[in-house]
């Protein structure tokens, strides 16, 4: 009895080793999402793995990249709170407290230690309080990455996580978690750069990704983790058959947008070892006149594109570096500045603001970016949920996550990256636990 009991264990396993070996997979994408697939796909036996890659870099919105002796990161930048990233890397002391002391400053008060007592009564006061809800605006605009705050949903399924919020990656760059998640497993040897796709055909039977090089990778299952942004330029032509009514409304209807992040590198270090950062409000005459007084680049009505900018702040690896942040609708022609254009918009109003403090604001020598919006391979930064997509009454990234099955209940199309995740939409940690979700999905059918 047990030598049939052992045979049946030991055929079984052969049979999953012979399923393993030979079940192809293409990954659509090398970020977070689909190097979390690809990981533990290997880790579990999986060895016909392809992941394919449109750009010519692996990260997608992790994009790390060297800045002197350190890291800087143009996309995502902190470990929120202590989730699943948290956990993976908390006994290898790599994260430290980014979180910023910044203070306010006004364009006429400069720096503003009083807001909170304000008792609100004279008109002046009153003036004032309308003025700071146009850097709540901002502030609401950068979180979200949304254009316009009136296009955000009242209410949210987004988890909060314990712990910091800011917790960075003490120079290391987040492309750390990249590598962590690679570790032994071959996921580099399984990538294939400048592989965009171009369409993806479905049967009963098996998958044909066609990349648009005239490429041909045939898969028992498509993991597809590129950003909202390119489902929503492309659903209608990405795929055959076509996607469902249900799926392109999800696509629809949740909202992805952008914000403007630039690293501004400085000759000397002008602020001193307390500067925390700094946001900005306007006064409404100075905002008003703000396209007249800088007239470079462009506008929304008379507002410049110059008074779009939330904050600056230090970057603790790197002394001489500022970070610059900008969020609303001008974001796509904030992309297409010049250097120049940029760096004299910044001269123009930092003085307006700090000079009391910092006399000697110094013109920057160096600036880094990364024009997400512009780029085809992401059309912008992180999803959110918006007024459209709650009307619908169930959650639009869960209807996302939702895998195109065949008429033999094999999932032969599976969505990941953060936009799929219902309580983790926006952040790298919701993008890799999708990875992992759509992974253990195939895993599963092969028990």
């Amino acid at each position: 009895m047990r030598a049939i009991l052992f045979a049946t264990i030991y055929l079984s396993a052969l049979s999953f080793i012979d399923f393993t070996n030979d079940t192809r997979i293409v990954i659509i994408g090398a970020g977070a999402a689909g190097i979390a697939a690809a990981s533990r796909l290997y880790k579990n036996g999986f060895t016909n793995i392809k992941i394919l890659e449109a750009s010519n870099r692996i990260g997608g919105r992790i994009h790390s990249v060297q800045l002197g002796e350190h890291f800087i990161d143009l996309g995502a930048e902190w470990c929120h709170g202590e989730n699943l990233v948290y956990e993976m890397v908390k006994n290898l002391q790599m994260l430290t407290d980014d979180a910023s002391s910044s203070l306010v400053y006004h364009s006429r008060l400069k720096r503003m230690d009083v807001l909170k007592d304000l008792a609100w009564e004279s008109k002046e006061e009153l003036a004032l309080v309308e003025e700071c809800l146009d850097l709540l605006q901002r502030h609401v605009e950068t979180v979200f990455a949304v254009f316009s705050w009136l296009k955000l949903a009242h209410k949210s399924d987004l988890k909060p996580t314990e712990g910091n919020n800011y917790l960075g990656w003490n120079g290391l760059g987040y492309k750390t978690i990249l590598e962590i998640l690679m570790g032994d497993a071959p996921v580099q040897d399984s990538i294939f750069l400048n592989k965009r796709v171009g369409r993806i055909y479905l049967t009963p039977r098996k998958a044909r990704v066609k990349c648009t090089d005239g490429s041909s990778h045939i898969a028992d299952h498509v993991i597809w983790t590129p950003s909202l942004g390119v489902l929503k330029r492309h659903y209608s032509t990405l795929f055959r058959p076509k996607l469902s009514k249900r799926k392109i409304r999800s696509i629809q209807s949740l909202g992805y947008d952008a914000i403007a992040k630039i690293f501004l590198h400085f000759p000397h270090k002008w602020w001193n070892a307390d500067f925390g950062g700094a946001e900005f409000v306007w006064n409404k005459e100075d905002l008003q006149n703000s396209a007249h007084e800088f007239p470079e680049g462009p506008k929304l009505g008379n507002l410049s594109w110059t008074t779009r900018i939330l904050s600056i702040f230090p970057n603790q690896k790197n002394p001489n570096v500022l970070s610059a942040w900008y969020s609303g609708e001008l974001v796509p022609e904030i992309e297409k500045l010049t250097d120049d254009t940029i760096i004299d918009g910044l001269m123009h109003i930092l003085p307006q603001f700090l000079a009391d403090e910092y006399p000697n604001i110094t013109r920057p020598d160096r600036i880094l970016r990364k024009s997400w919006y512009a780029d085809p391979h992401f059309y912008g930064t992180y999803s959110f949920e918006s007024v459209e997509s709650q009307k619908l009454g169930e959650s639009q990234a869960a209807v996302l996550s939702e895998p195109i099955v065949t008429k033999t209940g094999k999932s032969i199309l599976l969505f990941a990256g953060e936009a799929t995740s219902q309580f983790y939409f926006s952040t790298v940690h919701g993008a890799i636990e999708t990875g992992f979700r759509e992974a253990d999905r195939i895993i599963n059918l092969y028990k």
